[in-house]
């Protein structure tokens, strides 16, 4: 081992057997704040690519590629971070890129770490009312100002075209699900044929995220205000009124919990969570649009890709059925009927 030692935590064998000497040495060539030694460990206890450096000083995110991320994938979630924080979007500051894999064994990445409360729940258990409502302001504000962005001005349009998005998305989903699929989802048939035949047209391509959503976002400490999204592995050009609805789909998950003993309207008025006819009327004149065709489409494209996305096991390599697709799947075809799918 090196002249200190990194913390053997789970995230893999290369960890166990890190020697963090060259690291260490590296890091304190190219960041200029930080000293050495370093202590790294797992950002959450099955994460695999995302860790916490941690020195006498500071607390650093270091991103590695690995079996669910590719070094190309990771290079793009660089260009993005880089390019939106010098926009003051809300992003953790990156700070070096290596993609040589002497170090790590394989190519990565190192931000800032960003100090913010964090919550899984969209209920947000312990806040007030009034929290939750600039919360969820805060939320929708950040969202608008992602895909008010012009790609080309902020340069990361070379990144992707971004055009035919959701037909793209539809079709690496669909083989995704036919590759891993155990068992038969009738839904999912008929989404698969539905959807291709229906999508909604292209719209001018923007920076999305992916994977908006409450648990990707750090708020203040202490103020209802987004100060980082996280989980860029999704991004991309692509179509951000797609982007925008897959993030609507937490109202509908909220309606539908607990077997289907959700929250209901007054609910969340009581909640403060602004309900989803004027958070989409928000995000709207916030970003200059008129409205949002084909919503019930989008909603059943978004909860198709979600179903895969949460329905796949972490190797990628099978869907677990029933926990996630299955009811993600019908949700998503009862909306195809609503959009007039037969």
């Amino acid at each position: 081992m090196g002249a200190s030692a990194a913390k053997r935590e789970s995230g893999g064998d290369w960890l166990v057997e890190l020697d963090p000497g060259p690291l260490e040495a590296f890091l304190s060539r190219t960041i200029p704040s930080f000293r050495a030694p370093l202590s790294l460990h797992p950002a959450k206890p099955d994460a695999s690519t995302t860790f916490i450096v941690s020195t006498p000083d500071n607390r650093y995110v270091l991103r590695r590629a690995g079996e669910s991320v590719d070094p190309e994938t990771l290079e793009r979630e660089f260009r993005v971070l880089a390019a939106l924080h010098q926009r003051g979007f809300p992003v953790s500051q990156p700070l070096i890129y290596c993609d040589h894999d002497k170090l790590l064994g394989n190519a990565f990445y190192v931000t800032a770490h960003i100090e913010g409360r964090h919550y899984t729940d969209p209920a947000m258990p312990g806040a007030s009312a009034a929290f939750r409502n600039k919360a969820y302001d805060s939320l929708n504000a950040v969202l608008a100002q992602l895909h008010m962005l012009d790609p080309r001005v902020i340069g990361v349009g070379s990144a992707t075209n971004g055009r035919n998005y959701v037909s793209e998305q539809v079709d690496l989903c669909t083989k995704l699900y036919l590759a891993g699929a155990t068992e038969a989802v009738p839904e999912m048939d008929q989404l698969i044929a539905w959807l291709p035949r229906n999508l909604p047209a292209d719209r001018q391509p923007r920076v999305v995220h992916g994977d908006f959503r409450i648990e990707n976002v750090l708020f203040h400490p202490t103020e209802p205000q987004v100060i980082g999204v996280l989980n860029w592995q999704y991004a991309g050009l692509g179509d951000p009124v797609a982007d925008a609805v897959y993030h609507f789909i937490t109202w509908i998950l909220l309606s539908t919990a607990n077997g289907g003993k959700g929250i209901n309207e007054q609910d969340m008025a009581e909640l403060g969570i602004p309900a989803l006819d004027a958070y989409t009327a928000a995000y709207v004149h916030r970003t200059g649009l008129k409205t949002i065709p084909h919503f019930e489409t989008y909603f059943a494209y978004s909860l198709f890709r979600m179903a895969v996305l949460e329905g796949m096991s972490q190797d990628r390599k099978a869907l677990r059925t029933g926990l996630h697709l299955r009811p993600l799947a019908a949700m998503a075809w009862a909306f195809a009927r609503r959009a007039g799918a037969t």
